[in-house]
Order: structure tokens, then sequence, then C-alpha cells
């Protein structure tokens, strides 16, 4: 690999670690926390709990083909990334989901606050700006051979 794709390799692991990894471990503390305030205040808020549930069902589900993606970069670079492209479809199928019960979560719990929506896209779907770097970098390599 030559040095600007070892540098792009560098980069996507800073990414993946500063960013995407703390972005999933926020995420299931901060649900892991909701749902413990959910209980703590009883009540049937069998919904939220539900929704809590799935996201972190999702994020489990997320891991690999996460790991796939990252197997496949690291080994063939980006042409690679053109053949598990459904792969990369998933990925950002579960970051949509998540996205979105984390934004129903969020406004049933708090509101309907622009920033905290924005906030909640940012914990809730922490794999979507991973599969949008994938999607960048397997465009970037040019068309299909």
């Amino acid at each position: 690999m030559n040095s600007t794709g070892r540098r792009k390799g560098v980069g996507l692991l800073l990414h993946l670690l500063l960013f995407s990894i703390p972005c999933a471990l926020a995420g299931l503390l901060g649900s892991l926390l909701l749902m413990l305030g959910v209980w703590a205040h009883g009540g049937d808020n069998s919904a939220v709990l539900g929704l809590l549930a799935m996201w972190g069902l999702l994020s489990v589900t997320a891991i690999p083909p996460v790991y796939q993606l990252i197997n496949t970069w690291h080994m063939r670079g980006p042409d690679g990334l053109k053949p598990v492209a459904p792969v990369l479809g998933t990925l950002f199928l579960v970051s949509a989901a998540q996205a979105v019960s984390a934004l129903v979560i969020t406004a049933s719990g708090f509101g309907v606050d622009p920033i905290l929506l924005i906030l909640a896209i940012g914990w809730g779907a922490p794999w979507l700006s991973l599969a949008c770097h994938f999607r960048w970098l397997s465009k970037a390599s040019g068309p299909v051979k």
C-alpha cells in the first residue's frame, strides 16, 4: 500500500477509534441510563423500553458488517468495497433504524428540541458516519472494473 493509502488507513482507524466506537459506547451508556430512569419512575413505559431494547439489538447487529467492511477494506483497499456494497447498504439500514429509535426515545423523554434531536442522531446512529466514510472511499476509487 502506498503512503496515501496508508494515511487513509490511519485516518479510518482514528475515525473508528475516536468517533464511531466512543459514540457507540456513549449510546449504550445513554440507553442504559434511560432504561434505569424509566424503570425508576415506574409506570407503563413499555414503548420506550421496547425502543431501547431494539436500539441495543441493532447495536449488536451492526458489529459483524462493520468488521467485514473494515477487514475487506484493509485486505483489498477501496476497490474491495464495491463487491460488498450490500453489506454497506445493510449498515446504512441498521444505522437508520437506530437513528429513528433514538429520535423517538429522545423526543418522548425530553421534547422536540432541535439540538437534542441532532445529538440523538449522533449517539443513536454511531456507525452512520463510518458507513458514509466507506461509501466515500468506494466512490472515490472509481468505477467498477
